[in-house]
């Protein structure tokens, strides 16, 4: 789910969710070539 405040014209890409035991991923699947992954690590405060 896309949420409103996005502008679509300036990304028009559709993301995508994984859900896990440890939480969902969102990601997209866009384009042709190579994959590029990029991931980002949040602090977990327990």
């Amino acid at each position: 789910m896309k949420p409103s405040w996005i502008n679509t014209k300036e990304y028009p890409f559709t993301p995508k969710t994984f859900a896990q035991p440890m939480g969902t991923m969102s990601y997209l699947d866009e384009g042709t070539g190579d994959p590029f992954v990029m991931v980002r690590q949040s602090v977990l405060v327990v």
